[in-house]
């Protein structure tokens, strides 16, 4: 049961962190498709004491909760920032009284944005859900205004957005925070000429440690239960130490190894990136690993 409860808690992090930013899904509800086939598979265990589900049953079970997991993440889509960018440039084009104002509506789109595909992406992990949910991305030439819901207090949501964009984007942008003439609020981004001039527009890496080592620990006490789990002992502090960790510690620097070159080498060529992250899994008869490896 204890694990049951710490793989919940780390799957509902991991959907409340990421994913919820890219959908207005609510996340209990993500989260209880995710642990559907958990959830299954221990009552199944309970129930039908020393029988295991049959192998179509338990594919079927997984392929349609993650079938229906990213549905529902598509359903709820925020609507891309491409599409709120043209029909802001026609709404600020239709407001000069020219005949020509429709064809430059159409061509605004071609002006070059302040930052890229990559970087749009960074720009997004700015806004946490809990402090101000991001729900619209408009592009001027020189700036980015940045629509959403505020969800605390102003001072602390400036405060956190902009170390959240210095951290990523340096000294970039200017970060602007105002009210629109509806009362509003949203974010402006102006993009900061003087540090364009001097080269400094590369975004640095976001280094969150207590998250890497957080999921590096939990990791280590998947895998090492999964080498217990493997031979057949029971979790005692003298079976980790000859079966539990001879399993997991090659297990986790095996997986370390390539997630550690990329970080390595994304830093050598300035690209922006996280400390590598493991992904802990709960092991089971059939995938007794205890993680699916890290990423950054």
């Amino acid at each position: 049961m204890i694990w049951l409860i710490l793989f919940g808690l780390i799957t509902y992090f991991f959907i409340a962190q990421w994913v919820s930013e890219i959908t207005r899904t609510p996340v209990w509800l993500l989260w209880v498709v995710a642990m559907m086939p958990v959830f299954v598979l221990t009552i199944w265990t309970a129930v039908f004491q020393g029988r295991s589900m049959p192998t179509p049953l338990v594919v079927s079970l997984f392929l349609g909760c993650l079938a229906l997991y990213l549905y529902l993440i598509q359903r709820g889509r925020i609507i891309p920032p491409q599409n709120s960018a043209v029909e802001t440039s026609a709404i600020d084009v239709s407001q000069t009284p020219t005949i020509e104002s429709a064809p430059e509506a159409q061509s605004e789109t071609q002006i070059p944005r302040p930052i890229n595909k990559v970087e749009e992406g960074y720009l997004q992990n700015c806004f946490p859900w809990s402090v101000f949910y991001l729900q619209q991305i408009e592009y001027r030439p020189q700036s980015v205004v940045c629509r959403g819901q505020l969800r605390t207090k102003p001072e602390i949501a400036y405060q956190t957005i902009r170390e959240n964009v210095e951290a990523q984007f340096s000294d970039r942008f200017h970060v602007v925070f105002q009210e629109s003439t509806n009362r509003e609020p949203f974010f402006e981004l102006v993009t900061n000429s003087a540090a364009a001039v001097e080269g400094k527009s590369a975004p640095k890496s976001k280094r969150r440690i207590d998250i890497a080592v957080t999921l590096a620990a939990l990791a280590l006490v998947t895998t090492t239960w999964a080498g217990l789990q493997t031979v057949g002992r029971v979790p005692t502090i003298p079976a980790m130490l000859e079966d539990g960790f001879p399993y997991s510690l090659p297990l986790m620097l095996f997986f370390s190894a390539r997630a550690i070159g990329n970080y390595m080498t994304a830093r050598k060529y300035g690209i922006a990136t996280t400390l590598p992250y493991f992904i802990p899994v709960i092991p089971f008869p059939f995938f007794p690993l205890g993680t699916i490896g890290a990423f950054t």
